[in-house]
């Protein structure tokens, strides 16, 4: 059980690692994803900052289980915000499946954990 936790922390670290450093950096792309959303555009940032937190909470949990722990309950909580902003956008189911799945996987983690 404990390499699937491994397992499952790392994809989540790298999904996260990918999608925060792109949004800490910025673009008009994902502005314009969150303002499609109802979102303002400087909310992606904030999204990025507490998507790289969330990395850094994922990555100390191999050595400090109590960071591992709040770095999925995290997860849970952006996954709800990510689903809720695509139903409020209606946004086809397909579209909402990876954020989905990064609740689902985090959620698995709190139980293991």
């Amino acid at each position: 059980m404990v390499i699937f936790q491994m397992i499952l922390q790392v994809i989540l670290a790298l999904i996260f690692l990918m999608s925060g450093a792109g949004k800490v950096k910025g673009g008009t792309e994902y502005e314009k994803g969150f303002e499609a959303y109802g979102l303002p555009a400087w909310f992606v940032r904030v999204t990025g900052i507490v998507e790289i937190l969330i990395v850094i909470l994922l990555i100390l949990g191999f050595w400090f289980p109590i960071t591992l722990l709040i770095g999925a309950v995290l997860t849970i909580c952006v996954a709800i915000g990510g689903t809720l902003a695509h139903i409020r956008a209606k946004d086809d189911f397909v579209k909402m499946l990876p954020i989905i799945f990064v609740g689902i996987f985090a959620i698995i983690i709190v139980i293991i954990a």
